[in-house]
């Protein structure tokens, strides 16, 4: 279940009502006024709950974290050079060009493997291909 606390709530008493549902589901997230008890299907809200309450969602989707009905916001991460989320494009590279450089690397002893299979003898030198004459007549 989503519930959405209207934005002018007192923060003490959604984390009161938080610390309320822990105790018979551990599975209670909050963020801002949105509270989330997953796998709830009916609580029992106290009369001044009830009155600051916006909207509440049973029908929750399997990823309610991530879903915009639990967070409608965007999410802005501050960082001390940039920014994430929001109005700013940010590209984020990480392992992958590492993984890249290294198969470019490979290449060369690759390539050789197959020309000697192909040719018989090829020797490379900082990229230059040296291949018999003799091997592509075999392939032509």
């Amino acid at each position: 279940m989503i519930i959405q606390f209207k934005p002018s709530t007192d923060s003490a008493l959604i984390d009161a009502f938080c610390a309320r549902q822990r105790t018979t589901n551990p599975n209670v997230y909050q963020i801002k006024h949105h509270v989330a008890v997953i796998g709830a299907k009916a609580i029992d809200f106290t009369p001044a709950e009830e009155e600051v309450i916006a909207a509440t969602t049973t029908d929750e989707p399997s990823y309610v974290l991530g879903s915009r009905l639990f967070q409608p916001e965007n999410t802005v991460i501050e960082l001390a050079h940039s920014t994430i989320g929001g109005a700013d494009f940010t590209v984020m590279a990480g392992l992958v060009r590492l993984k890249l450089l290294t198969t470019l690397w490979r290449w060369p002893k690759l390539l050789k493997k197959a020309v000697r299979l192909f040719c018989g003898v090829a020797r490379i030198n900082r990229g230059h291909h040296r291949i018999p004459f003799k091997g592509w007549a075999k392939l032509v």
